[in-house]
């Protein structure tokens, strides 16, 4: 799954023809398209905007059915958009290797585990217009937010922000329009599609990690589980994984209470949970 966040309408714009996601956005306090196996939001300007619309994404991905969790937990996330520069010329593409909030100080460093698509430099979000580019580095509105909130909801190896510079000291911020930043973002999805293929690798590598282990889903099918015994289930039955990865489930033990009633998922847990600890070192 790639998530992909932009601010502006205009930034999107380019990726849904790119990605030939056609059609209204979803309903919902965000624009947000859905093709296979990614997701568009535009978020709007500004830190409070960025991470609202990650939070948003996430939520949809989550309850909307479109998406396993596994999927989910191995999404990559991406902030697509324009950013002010201090030295580069218009249009250049950019991967952010550290990020800065001024207004917190709060310094991010993306893991650079893949191979840049593009060269990559410092990106400074900060809360107006940035009109001194000092240092000569870029500058957004919405990276340091995007990148806090969307590394909770994946490894944070697959968490980037990809830049296009939109003004400079030699062209101003007044001078940027709808159709130069459409234009701008088109020119640079080659950039794109190469860090998705990159992190496509990196995906594939982690999904393995969130898959349900063996017997989860035949136990959810057996017994009820509630929300957080579910997440148990899961943690007990990848320690069997690790322990014992060809013994089997011992169903019997786990078929009743005791009482000749069924039993609930809780008390699943706490048998699998005992049979776990008796199991000698090296069985």
């Amino acid at each position: 799954m790639i998530c992909l966040l932009t601010a502006l309408p205009s930034e999107a714009k380019p990726l849904l023809r790119h990605f030939e996601l056609r059609g209204e956005p979803l309903p919902g306090p965000f624009p947000c398209h859905l093709g296979d196996g990614l997701a568009v939001v535009v978020s709007g300007i500004g830190k409070a905007a960025a991470a609202a619309g990650c939070a948003y994404l996430y939520a949809r991905l989550q309850h909307g059915g479109e998406v396993s969790a596994a999927e989910l937990a191995s999404a990559a996330w991406i902030n697509l958009g324009i950013a002010g520069h201090g030295s580069l010329p218009l249009g250049e593409a950019l991967l952010a290797h550290e990020i800065r909030d001024r207004a917190s100080g709060r310094r991010h460093f993306p893991s650079l585990v893949i191979e840049p698509p593009c060269r990559t430099d410092t990106v400074i979000t900060v809360d107006g217009v940035e009109r001194a580019y000092d240092p000569p580095v870029a500058y957004d509105r919405e990276a340091a937010a995007f990148f806090e909130v969307a590394r909770r909801f994946t490894h944070s190896e697959l968490v980037h922000c990809l830049k296009v510079v939109s003004d400079s000291p030699a062209a101003a911020p007044e001078q940027i329009t709808a159709a130069k930043v459409e234009a701008w973002i088109g020119d640079r999805l080659g950039v794109l599609d190469r860090l998705l293929d990159a992190c496509r690798v990196l995906m594939a590598e982690v999904a393995p990690l969130h898959a349900d282990p063996p017997d989860f889903q035949d136990c959810l099918e057996r017994w009820h589980f509630t929300t957080s015994d579910r997440h148990q289930l899961r943690r007990l039955l990848r320690r069997r994984q690790t322990l014992v990865p060809n013994s089997p489930l011992p169903l019997e033990y786990l078929a009743e209470n005791g009482q000749g009633r069924p039993l609930r998922g809780r008390q699943v847990n706490r048998k699998i949970s005992a049979w776990l600890d008796t199991l000698p070192i090296g069985f």
